[in-house]
């Protein structure tokens, strides 16, 4: 699978990655016990049990918990496997939107860009040309959390003994869907569209075998293609393409030099992945 990845440059290039967690809320749930005597007495006692969550979880401390939003991480997750092979992996979920809230997993396939402002794109429903939707499962696919709960979500990849060498690329998506505040003004009985806030974790899964590493350096540019320049910041624009079967993580140095051949500027470019 071939694809490209422009990375762009300032003074220094950094790359972040933000995602939101939820966690679990403990389900209580009651059983009625009816006691009928000869004399047609009844009485009733609640039981009560706990009902164990499949994943594991945690409270959240400190601060202010309703943030209104919901984080989930690690971002990335890469996994070395061989045919016939089996791992579970977690991510975790915080919940900082409100009590109760429920959410829901969802596996997409991903697929490399060559949009110079895309590293890759979800593909929805479609399915990609390096497909693990039927490698990965979950317990559940849906899950409650109250306000400062954070569950860890285990996600189980297992790689069939038939499977070709090379990579295979998806995300686990977390989502929930809320609707906006107007329905709860009184009169306002307008049909409200929901909003439906996803953010997930990426998995790179990487089959053990004959293994092909292949890829280059196919452009370097400024990226608004312009040679002169009477204040900074200039923008670097550098463009990697791999034609391997594996995705690989190219990074380098940039040294820019003035006409005396001096160096006036210093760029590490970290790390980063190119499908």
């Amino acid at each position: 699978m071939a694809s490209k990845k422009t990375l762009f440059v300032r003074e220094i290039l950094t790359v972040t990655i933000v995602f939101f967690v939820f966690s679990n809320f403990v389900f209580a749930q009651e059983e009625s016990i009816d006691a009928v005597n000869n004399e047609s007495a009844t009485t009733t006692e609640a039981v009560t049990k706990e009902v164990e969550p499949w994943y594991r979880l945690k409270r959240i401390s400190g601060g202010n918990k309703q943030v209104g939003d919901f984080v989930v991480g690690p971002g990335r997750i890469e996994v070395e496997l061989n045919p016939g092979e089996t791992k579970v992996v977690e991510i975790n979920v915080t919940n900082r939107i409100s009590d109760n809230r429920t959410f829901k997993l969802v596996t997409e396939d991903v697929a490399g860009s060559e949009d110079k402002d895309t590293a890759l794109v979800l593909l929805g429903e479609e399915r990609g040309p390096y497909s693990l939707l039927d490698y990965v499962s979950y317990p559940n696919d849906q899950f409650t959390l109250n306000l400062g709960d954070q569950a860890y979500i285990p996600v189980t990849i297992s790689v069939p003994a038939d499977a070709e060498p090379g990579g295979y690329y998806g995300s686990v998506l977390v989502q929930t869907v809320r609707t906006k505040d107007l329905e709860a003004i009184e009169g306002d009985a307008a049909p409200r569209s929901p909003v439906i806030a996803r953010i997930g974790t990426l998995l790179f899964i990487k089959v053990k075998g004959d293994e092909n590493y292949e890829g280059g350096l196919s452009d370097f540019s400024t990226i608004d293609d312009k040679l002169w320049y009477e204040s900074g910041p200039v923008n670097f624009g550098v463009l990697y393409e791999n034609t391997g079967n594996q995705h690989v993580n190219p990074y380098g140095e940039l040294r820019i030099t003035n006409i005396f051949g001096e160096e006036v500027g210093f760029v590490e470019i970290e790390p980063w992945f190119v499908l």
